[in-house]
């Protein structure tokens, strides 16, 4: 993803919005799908306890 931002020739405002803006995104997906897992793992832990 990093190659994408940095094969970009023309730097404006429009370089870091775009492959940032993605990268922010996948982050946040990653982030939110771990703690959806954790959840659903610790409320089995809890309800089989």
């Amino acid at each position: 993803m990093q190659g994408a931002h940095h094969a970009d020739l023309d730097i404006d405002e429009t370089t870091g919005a775009s492959f940032y803006s993605l990268e922010i995104l996948l982050s946040k997906l990653i982030k939110f799908a771990t703690i959806v897992i954790l959840g659903i793992y610790v409320l089995v832990v809890q309800f089989l306890n």
